[in-house]
């Protein structure tokens, strides 16, 4: 039986497996594989210079992007994201800005929209629609909003929202009193008086 000497094999294959185990390490803890997730705000225009991620759909509703000095990193392999601006407004790549799009993930313009029958400035659904065209009347785009982190509990009285601090005399239109969306008819007097 003859023993062939593979320590030369073995260092070669030993060194490949330091080399991808620190490239994969460094891409682990790149800035770009795990950046934190992109915030905008809308209504006004939005600089992006510190790399960040977007999952499901994200963007800035009445207001430009640019991007400088930064990757915007949308969607993961098997899960595409879109990036959205809106109609009449711009996505503006400045000096070193980029985007690292997954496959399937797209940058798109449209607009985002809430439905809002009593005008209130909440919206029943916290699901957005999507429309590449504008819509009317029930529906209200996401700028406009009071809020699209509280829903509407009641959205045929614009009395009936998140934070109401009124009281009134009649029900809000379903039997209710729930004016404050609180889940709790709440009684401005609860005491009761003898009278004589």
């Amino acid at each position: 039986m003859t023993f062939i000497n593979n320590s030369a094999l073995v260092k070669t294959i030993q060194s490949s497996v330091a080399v991808f185990t620190v490239l994969l390490l460094g891409w682990i803890f790149s800035s770009d594989a795990h950046a934190a997730a992109c915030v905008f705000t809308d209504n006004t225009n939005n600089t992006i210079s510190v790399g960040c991620s977007i999952s499901g759909t994200a963007g800035v509703d009445n207001g430009n992007l640019t991007i400088s000095g930064a990757t915007i990193t949308i969607g993961v392999p098997g899960t595409p994201a879109t990036l959205f601006f809106t109609p009449g407004n711009s996505i503006i790549k400045g000096a070193g800005g980029s985007f690292q799009k997954a496959a399937g993930s797209i940058i798109q313009k449209q607009y985002v929209y809430y439905t809002d029958s009593d005008n209130d400035g909440y919206a029943l659904s916290l699901t957005p629609t999507y429309s590449t065209t504008a819509l009317g009347s029930p529906y209200k785009r996401r700028y406009l909003m009071t809020s699209v982190a509280s829903s509407d509990c009641y959205d045929s009285n614009a009395n009936a929202k998140p934070g109401q601090t009124s009281y009134f005399t009649t029900n809000r239109g379903d039997g209710s009193f729930d004016y404050d969306c609180d889940s709790a008819q709440t009684q401005q007097y609860t005491a009761t008086n003898n009278c004589p």
